[in-house]
């Protein structure tokens, strides 16, 4: 059930979070509270993991179907399309399908199955072409006696791989973990109308870059987050903003300078991330889901 509300206008390091009426998602009584991590949103779909299975709810707050992975697998992270086709990062799946990505129709029934071994997905998303891009990490960093592999893929949804980029010998060297991580319930690769920006940050370990990529694969720009910040980015909006949350705060890129500006929030809730050009506050103790125009 949608609701309405208002909020007011603020103007803070230049950037603005626009006053006009915010959408509130009423989930109808439902638990959004994860097993494992955070709700994830797409297109207005929501996603709540649980250890095994994941809820997956339409844009207008009613349940759609509850995601089982297939081949009693791991999903660590799944995206939701525009037509609700779900794709599901599956890292680890103990039978000799190995490593994918699950995509599913918005019924739940299983479409394909993408094999990436000995490549492990462990964060997809949707590209505006529909396409599914991911992020993920070959096992102690070696492929077939490779010391090196792309931690960025690209995939058609019939199962094609379109192209892999993000050299892991071009990110910073970790005794312990890989730039990309598992990480359950957390939107670290996120697309828009024409980049896809991608958060490695070696499963919180340590802080690694944002990076953004064109839609041809190529890297654009990479940005780390200030020495000492406590949380991590959360939202990458359709018009480009970027915005990392924590304990101190909200903070917005300036990729021209590299500065990460502090900004007002405009909602109570924790900050999820961004869908299309609203920023999604999740209001845990009431269940909703909150839609704040940026004003990008």
């Amino acid at each position: 059930m949608f609701k309405l509300v208002s909020i007011c206008c603020v103007m803070f390091a230049g950037v603005l979070i626009a006053a006009e009426p915010i959408r509130e998602i009423d989930y109808r009584g439902a638990n959004l509270t994860p097993r494992v991590g955070s709700p994830t949103i797409d297109h207005r779909y929501a996603a709540v993991y649980d250890q095994e299975k994941v809820a997956i709810y339409a844009p207008d707050g009613s349940f759609a179907f509850t995601y089982v992975p297939p081949y009693g697998g791991l999903t660590t992270n799944v995206a939701v399309d525009s037509d609700g086709t779900v794709a599901a990062a599956m890292a680890h799946v103990p039978s000799d399908r190995g490593p994918g990505i699950a995509v599913v129709d918005r019924e739940g029934k299983l479409k394909t199955y993408i094999s990436t071994a000995p490549y492990m997905p462990f964060h997809v998303c949707f590209g505006p072409d529909h396409s599914i891009w991911a992020i993920g990490q070959v096992r102690n960093g070696k492929a077939k006696g490779a010391a090196d592999y792309f931690v960025l893929h690209h995939y058609s949804r019939e199962g094609q791989e379109l192209g892999a980029f993000l050299p892991r010998s071009s990110l910073d060297k970790d005794d312990i973990a890989e730039p990309a991580e598992i990480f359950v319930g957390v939107a670290l690769l996120r697309a828009t109308s024409e980049r896809i920006g991608a958060y490695l940050f070696y499963g919180g370990r340590r802080k690694g870059p944002w990076i953004e990529f064109g839609l041809d694969g190529k890297e654009i720009g990479r940005w780390k987050l200030p020495d000492g910040f406590d949380g991590h980015v959360r939202a990458f909006t359709r018009g480009g903003q970027v915005y990392a949350s924590g304990l101190s705060g909200l903070f917005v890129l300036d990729h021209s300078t590299g500065k990460w500006n502090p900004v007002q929030s405009p909602s109570e809730g924790i900050l999820l991330s961004a869908d299309g050009d609203d920023l999604v506050y999740w209001l845990r103790e009431q269940g909703r889901m909150r839609f704040v125009p940026t004003g990008d």
